[in-house]
């Protein structure tokens, strides 16, 4: 999710939620991507922090790169 932090108190509040940052050199405010679980998600929801879902499901982007291209390629 990217989610737009106002502050470095809404930073350390999602910091509590997941450590899992996706961003490089980030700082608040601004917006900053983190992968979260579904559970953690919902909390976030409930911070009522601005947030979109940049990525629906990381692990079917992963395992959609892994599909053998075909016997031609190497």
């Amino acid at each position: 999710v990217r989610v737009q932090l106002a502050d470095e108190a809404q930073l350390d509040t999602v910091l509590g939620l997941t450590d899992d940052v996706w961003s490089h050199g980030y700082a608040a405010p601004g917006p900053i991507e983190f992968r979260v679980s579904p559970m953690q998600l919902a909390a976030l929801a409930a911070l009522r922090i601005p947030y979109e879902v940049v990525v629906e499901d990381v692990q079917a982007a992963l395992d959609a790169q892994m599909i053998p291209a075909g016997p031609d390629t190497f």
